[in-house]
């Protein structure tokens, strides 16, 4: 699992906490200096304060009633407060700065550890493989290659064979005659095959096909005299091995009539029938 990656608002942060730091920084600095000149600036007004008494005393009751005085200490107690809420404010942006960067640290540690475990699964793999290019020759695996489509050819003919008395039952059911009729022929075709020749389980399929390919004759010639009968006006049509034969009569006898053409053709056909 690759590790989770910094999102564009953590890096955000992790940058405006670092100029923030640096920032903090250098107005820390710069405080540091603003006092050490207020410093500086007191402890000269406290020897001129001690000048002006003469030398007596401590000048403490001047430094009281000198208003530069009071100004350079009131503006101290204004630069220590600036100080003390810059380093509180900043204080918690660095805190996240400083866990930004222990957190994109650890990523960094867990991505190389994963790059250096993948290459070691690809070297794997490419031995292994190498290995078993060295074992197995063009040839070899041409012909497992071929005896793997054989007999993937195979399951498909039987499964042809065994989805064919179902879908043919279908087909003539619906009266789908040239259908059934295809099917059978790739059926019938399939089981004759070389590849399926020595499989003894198909002589009660082809037996099956045989029979349904009688009822399939019979239901083609009961549709064609339906239409003959149709055209004729005749009678009750015949069923069976009877209607055949009555078909391919009354077939006859019309394709005669039409090759006579004219009367005497059209006599010598009524007196035919």
């Amino acid at each position: 699992e690759e590790p989770e990656a910094l999102t564009e608002e953590e890096s955000s942060a992790a940058a405006a906490a670092a100029a923030a730091a640096a920032a903090t920084a250098a107005a820390a600095a710069a405080a540091e200096e603003t006092i050490a000149q207020l410093e500086a600036a007191l402890r000269a007004a406290e020897e001129r304060a001690a000048a002006a008494e003469g030398g007596g005393g401590d000048g403490v009751g001047a430094l009281a009633d000198n208003a530069a005085y009071q100004s350079l200490s009131a503006q101290l107690g204004v630069v220590d407060g600036v100080i003390g809420t810059i380093l509180e404010k900043h204080f918690n942006e660095l805190n996240a700065s400083v866990q930004s960067m222990s957190k994109a640290a650890r990523q960094f540690d867990d991505i190389e550890t994963g790059v250096v475990e993948l290459r070691r699964m690809v070297d794997k793999c490419r031995v292994a493989l190498q290995g078993e290019l060295q074992r197995s020759s063009v040839a070899e695996l041409w012909l497992r290659k071929s005896e793997a489509a054989k007999t993937v050819d195979m399951l498909d003919k039987m499964q042809l064979l065994r989805e064919a008395p179902l879908r043919f039952d279908t087909l003539t059911a619906q009266r789908c005659y040239l259908g059934a009729a295809a099917l059978f022929r790739r059926a019938f075709r399939t089981m004759f095959d070389e590849d399926l020749s020595g499989v003894a389980g198909l002589t009660r399929l082809r037996d099956g096909l045989m029979e349904r390919k009688e009822a399939l004759l019979d239901g083609i010639v009961a549709e064609v005299l339906k239409v003959l009968y149709l055209e004729t006006g005749g009678g009750v049509p015949p069923l069976g091995h009877d209607a055949r034969r009555h078909a391919h009569t009354t077939g006859s006898r019309r394709r005669r009539r039409r090759r006579g053409g004219g009367g005497g053709g059209s006599e010598g056909g009524d007196r035919s029938e």
